[in-house]
């Protein structure tokens, strides 16, 4: 009920970006080329390889509505990232965001198969159907490091309702520690989904006709297991502000196997920005951004904020972050 990744041995993991949408379909093709450009002269600018690129984990929010249009440009996109950096499929590892889960018909009515034009673009990417749950989990050698990616989907709750809602469910949860329990090879866990686990916003928007709580609905469930299973990274998308955080949860009765036991533990949670969406729907940030994640050592995770320049073209660093988990 989950697709294995592939392994490969680059250097580094160089790459969470926050994948972008558009409020114009139209505008999706030039979109989605100047993204490349843009990203790949930064990447070239910095020095780094194409051999260091080990992974790009996209965070959803691919598309504005979950056009079939949409998706095409953005399976476009990710081809040429493919192409270029002489990745596989399986190494472009996506989740599904809000947008992309059409929960309206052309009537404005509620449509009942809403994640059908994700599940086909999934197809027409990965060559294979999608697991029920949408989610995706892979295992990937960096370096000396195997580093196992748990993808997922946090818009299980996605409609006309819920529009907004973060969701994940138990079912994802105990899939991803029964592979954790029987790959012992994995040194480390990294999740990742589009909602927050933690608060973003300095302050939720309080309305009585639009929902826009942004956290997932089950976070303490997940943030719980996640520390429970040794998974020491969440990584998120969402709100297009860049976020750093790391907690420490004490929960005195966990249950963990039937047994009652003391639960004490760190999750390093951070956010990655847009790299694409118009100013007009970027947070407090006020530019486009993207994160470079790598792992000097075991143990330790860099996350280095690229910031789109407001005066001009290119990138420069916004944080820079050595974090030990």
């Amino acid at each position: 009920d989950y697709q294995q990744g592939a392994w490969r041995q680059p250097r580094l993991l160089r790459h969470l970006i926050k994948a972008a949408r558009n409020d114009r379909v139209g505008m999706m093709h030039v979109f989605s080329r100047t993204l490349f450009d843009s990203i790949k002269e930064d990447i070239e600018d910095q020095g780094i390889g194409k051999d260091e690129i080990a992974l790009f984990l996209i965070t959803g929010d691919l598309t504005w509505s979950a056009d079939p249009h949409e998706f095409a440009n953005a399976k476009e996109l990710f081809d040429k990232l493919s192409n270029y950096y002489g990745v596989s499929n399986k190494q472009i590892i996506i989740v599904p965001g809000n947008h992309d889960i059409e929960w309206q018909d052309e009537k404005g009515e509620i449509d009942n198969n809403a994640e059908l034009n994700y599940k086909n673009f999934y197809m027409s990417f990965y060559d294979v159907n999608p697991a029920k749950t949408l989610m995706r989990i892979s295992k990937f050698q960096i370096g000396s490091l195997v580093i196992g990616i748990i993808a997922l989907n946090s818009c299980r709750l996605e409609s006309k309702e819920n529009a907004g809602f973060g969701y994940i469910g138990q079912e994802q949860i105990s899939k991803a520690q029964k592979y954790l329990s029987t790959n012992n090879d994995i040194d480390m866990a990294i999740a990742f989904a589009h909602h927050h686990i933690l608060p973003v916003n300095y302050r939720e928007e309080v309305s009585t006709d639009i929902k826009k709580v942004s956290m997932l609905l089950d976070a303490e469930m997940v943030m719980q297991n996640l520390i429970s299973n040794k998974i020491k990274v969440y990584l998120h998308g969402h709100q297009h502000q860049p976020y750093y955080s790391q907690i420490t949860r004490i929960i005195p009765d966990f249950i963990l196997k039937g047994k009652k036991e003391r639960l004490k533990g760190k999750l390093t949670v951070i956010g990655g920005g847009s790299c694409g969406v118009e100013q007009g729907s970027i947070n407090l940030i006020g530019r486009n951004t993207y994160n470079i994640i790598s792992f000097p050592s075991n143990g330790v995770i860099k996350v280095e904020t690229r910031i789109k320049s407001g005066s001009g073209m290119g990138y420069y660093t916004y944080a820079e972050e050595e974090i030990e988990i």
